[in-house]
């Protein structure tokens, strides 16, 4: 687009509703630069403003996230299956901590 953004519409999870939209940023190199999700409401985007909000008020557990991160990307570069799954038990952690109590 005119913008320089790749854009993929494509379901949350498996082939199924929700949607989300991927808007991906290169650099002349072809290195992402940015990387922007969109995604319809619901308990998934939920977590993910839940995860968010915990790492902005969490700076410790916003620092082990990045720490996390970098080590994935370095052990799985050209493997983003491997990178994801590498977040899932912090991710679920702190989502356990983080949820509000159900009544």
């Amino acid at each position: 687009n005119e913008l320089g953004f790749e854009y993929i519409w494509r379901p949350t999870m498996g082939e199924q509703a929700p949607f989300y939209a991927w808007f991906i940023a290169r650099n002349t190199s072809g290195q992402r630069t940015a990387h922007v999700h969109m995604v319809e409401p619901d308990a998934a985007s939920s977590d993910r403003i839940i995860f968010r909000d915990h790492l902005r008020t969490h700076p410790d557990d916003a620092n082990r996230y990045e720490q996390l991160k970098a080590r994935l990307l370095a052990a799985h570069a050209n493997d983003r299956a491997a990178y994801t799954v590498g977040k899932t038990a912090f991710i679920t952690s702190i989502l356990d901590q983080a949820r509000p109590p159900r009544s």
